[in-house]
């Protein structure tokens, strides 16, 4: 009997020793958070501020008021890590929009290109060969003309989005 005791104290011993733990270490860090601990944390504190905002003034003094006060300070905290966040994924979104819009671009301009460039490559070689350039040189230069064509036509059209 005297072990039940014994091992009944040692839970209670526990419990408060992890409770006192957890309010020494007073509220978790906004940053520290995952989305849903946030919004989690966030309706919590709300739900206390309303609770606190029903009571009759007479009971909104003192130690309580410290701590409604306390609970505004991290609900901004709170706000403001959130509104970060979505900032950021905004920022991201808006990335990945810009670069969609040019791969777009880009196969749109090698589309309208593929039944014209090759021809003219092809006669620029020639008329360089003709001219008395190596075919190898021709070639690549012919080539360079052309990738820099269709890059500055991708670059026309981006700058007009």
């Amino acid at each position: 009997m005297e072990a039940v005791w014994i091992l009944l104290g040692a839970v209670a011993v526990t419990i408060i020793v992890l409770w006192a733990r957890g309010k020494a270490a007073g509220a978790p860090e906004p940053s520290s958070l995952s989305n849903a601990a946030l919004d989690a944390r966030i309706n919590s504190e709300m739900k206390w501020l309303q609770r606190y905002d029903s009571l009759p003034l007479s009971h909104q003094q003192g130690k309580l008021k410290e701590q409604h006060d306390e609970k505004n300070v991290y609900l901004q905290k709170l706000f403001m890590e959130r509104k970060q966040r979505m900032e950021l994924v905004q920022t991201k979104m808006r990335a990945e929009s810009e670069f969609a819009d040019r791969v777009r671009v880009e196969q749109d301009v090698l589309a309208e290109m593929a039944d014209v460039e090759p021809e003219r490559i092809i006669s620029r070689i020639n008329e360089l060969v003709s001219e008395g350039t190596p075919q190898d040189e021709a070639k690549r230069k012919a080539l360079s003309e052309s990738q820099a064509r269709v890059k500055e036509r991708i670059e026309e059209r981006i700058s007009s989005l």
